[in-house]
């Protein structure tokens, strides 16, 4: 079952393009290749472990 969760998508992201992604518990935005953009905002799990790196106003343009 570990493929269903963690892949080597490298060629893919590489290409460039917005990748959007959830089931993480950090947030993250960070560029790959000459062009891509990789971006995560998750909430976390209420009430006791709420991601403090939560933006309830993120806007990601495409």
């Amino acid at each position: 079952m570990t493929p269903a969760f963690c892949s080597d998508l490298s060629a893919l992201v590489e290409r460039g393009g917005l990748w959007v992604h959830g089931h993480a518990h950090d947030s993250c935005d960070y560029r790959t290749g000459s062009d891509g953009r990789v971006v995560c905002n998750p909430r976390g799990y209420y009430p006791d472990e709420l991601n403090p790196d939560f933006d309830p106003g993120l806007v990601v343009e495409m």
